[in-house]
């Protein structure tokens, strides 16, 4: 049932004033998505074509201004939390690939998470762990890293290396550190000359290292070379690589998208 509200802002909608334009727009922010789905609700029965699409138009830019909006308070809100990092990986799906893809990229994740949450258990020692993480991660369930450089921007969603259980690199190490946070294990990033690269780590101290791209390989590296990061610190290189094949394909509209984000994740990636 539509509500007097929704009626009357999707009559402005198509208002060419921009003072009028601003003040739809803050109010289906504020709002949230519950209305923005009602005003696509209404415009799917517009019968005046040129209003309909004016009107999906409009839509279009403010459901992206939602979505960002999200993802920076996310990145602002939480610079001195533990950063969640399947909330990202939704948000930067919404963002780039509009559609249900979140839905499946969540479904797919938390069934996964729970198998392997299962299977683990807290009389095991670290290397324990860690080893039974990774049998799952890379022999169950079959993740790898595709081994092309020049891939696609496709290939680095977390939909589609949850779907296929293959994608580039950066999307492999972002995932890694998903299930590893969403299992409650100590692993967190740490840098080696510029290399992002997982650590268990216990009171402060680094126990070992892990190489996501020679399925899960425990090694060691000198501590005092290491420097440890937050887990915030993931979703930024993550973006950067997300940014550079984007520029690579010359695809002008998602790297705005991407701009529009990134600072807030390089102040969380420092912070």
């Amino acid at each position: 049932m539509q509500t007097d509200l929704q009626h009357s802002l999707y009559a402005l909608l198509d208002d060419t004033d921009q003072v009028v334009a601003r003040s739809v727009t803050a109010e289906v922010l504020r709002q949230g998505p519950e209305m923005l789905s009602a005003l696509e609700e209404l415009a799917s029965l517009e019968s005046d074509l040129s209003v309909r699409e004016e009107v999906g138009r409009r839509l279009e830019e403010i459901y992206y201004e939602m979505v960002i909006n999200s993802m920076n308070e996310a990145a602002r809100s939480e610079e001195e939390e533990q950063f969640h990092l399947l909330n990202f990986a939704v948000l930067i799906t919404k963002l780039l690939y509009r559609g249900e893809d979140w839905r499946e990229l969540v479904n797919a994740f938390v069934s996964k998470s729970a198998e392997m949450v299962m299977e683990l258990s807290s009389g095991m020692t670290a290397m324990e762990s860690c080893g039974v993480f990774n049998h799952i991660f890379f022999h169950r369930f079959g993740f790898k890293a595709l081994p092309s450089e020049d891939l696609s921007p496709e290939y680095q969603m977390p939909a589609t290396i949850l779907n296929r259980g293959e994608g580039g690199k950066h999307v492999l190490m972002l995932l890694y550190f998903m299930f590893v946070q969403d299992c409650s294990l100590p692993v967190y990033p740490v840098e080696y000359r510029n290399t992002l690269i997982p650590a268990w780590i216990e009171e402060d101290k680094v126990l070992f290292c892990i190489n996501v791209f020679n399925q899960g390989e425990m090694f060691f590296l000198p501590e005092e070379e290491l420097v440890c990061r937050g887990y915030g610190f993931v979703p930024y290189a993550y973006l950067k690589e997300l940014h550079s094949l984007f520029r690579k394909e010359g695809d002008s509209t998602r790297i705005t998208l991407l701009e529009r984000i990134l600072p807030y994740y390089q102040a969380l990636a420092d912070s």
